[in-house]
């Protein structure tokens, strides 16, 4: 948990970079805005899983030591449930100057955090869309309601996005197939946005990247730059249909071959002539001579 000295130097700066940035790697932090006073503060913390949802993350893919990944992606990224506990422990004291007499302002003073887990959760080519998702922030950083908006920008190029992300092209509503820009979602859930990029084809990569903002126009620092490949791939062929397919081919050309057979045997004996089945009689022989 952080608290807040005064907003000067290079303080203000760790501000802004976010409390905390990296998922799912069992360190947790958060901002503490509650200070009414000059003085010092304690803080306590406390974890509950007496309703069982912790679960330890394991990555299976990587050695120890490497950061866990996010079990929605599947893989080799698995999840064991922890047993139910409670923990409590201290985590020492902090030192507040500065504050101004009645407590913090409740002026729109602060911006939302910085998105830092943005991803391409999903690519059409047919019909031309990606789709992103990202973890919701608050109106001022991690906290407060939702966000008022968000400024989604994107183009062809990495670098070009990263040096003058408000230089490149802004996604519009009538980009957004689903999902909003002016609707952002509680702090810490999940947001998911499907958009229709204006190209496609050999070659075709777009990059994007974000940032959210409040309702006084203050926005968040751009977050990590994720790109999305729209070039066409075909599906792959179902083996499971192909050795369906092969047996019935093969019965179907036994039979063809048993009648075009019997269709050869058949018209091979219509040909032959007919022969009687009693002994040839004297007037049929040649050296035979009729006498009256």
């Amino acid at each position: 948990m952080r608290g807040i000295p005064n907003m000067r130097g290079t303080d203000r700066l760790l501000l802004f970079t976010g409390a905390d940035i990296i998922k799912n790697d069992g360190v947790y932090s958060r901002y503490f805005f509650n200070v009414s006073a000059n003085g010092r503060y304690g803080v306590s913390v406390k974890v509950d899983n007496t309703q069982g949802n912790a679960a330890y993350i394991i990555n299976r893919a990587h050695s120890s030591g490497a950061p866990p990944l996010d079990p929605d992606d599947g893989g080799n990224v698995q999840q064991e449930p922890l047993e139910q506990f409670q923990r409590m422990t201290t985590g020492g004291v902090f030192e507040v100057q500065g504050v101004p007499i009645g407590g913090v302002s409740t002026r729109d003073m602060l911006p939302p955090s910085r998105v830092n887990d943005l991803a391409v959760v999903e690519v059409s080519y047919a019909e031309a869309t990606v789709t992103l998702r990202w973890t919701a922030l608050g109106d001022d950083f991690d906290q407060g309601g939702p966000a008022h908006y968000v400024e989604i920008r994107y183009g062809r190029d990495f670098d070009q996005l990263a040096d003058d992300f408000h230089g490149s092209a802004s996604v519009n509503h009538s980009q957004v197939l689903r999902g909003s820009l002016t609707s952002p979602s509680e702090p810490g859930s999940v947001q998911t946005i499907v958009i229709l990029v204006p190209d496609r084809g050999d070659n075709v990569t777009f990059v994007f990247a974000l940032r959210m903002c409040d309702e006084a126009d203050s926005c968040g620092d751009p977050s990590n730059i994720v790109t999305a490949n729209l070039e066409y791939i075909p599906e792959p062929v179902n083996d499971t249909v192909i050795w369906a397919i092969g047996p019935v081919l093969g019965v179907f050309a036994a039979i063809l071959v048993l009648l075009l057979c019997y269709f050869k045997v058949s018209r091979a004996k219509g040909i032959e002539p007919a022969r009687s089945a009693q002994p040839p009689s004297a007037n049929d022989h040649p050296s035979f001579v009729h006498t009256v």
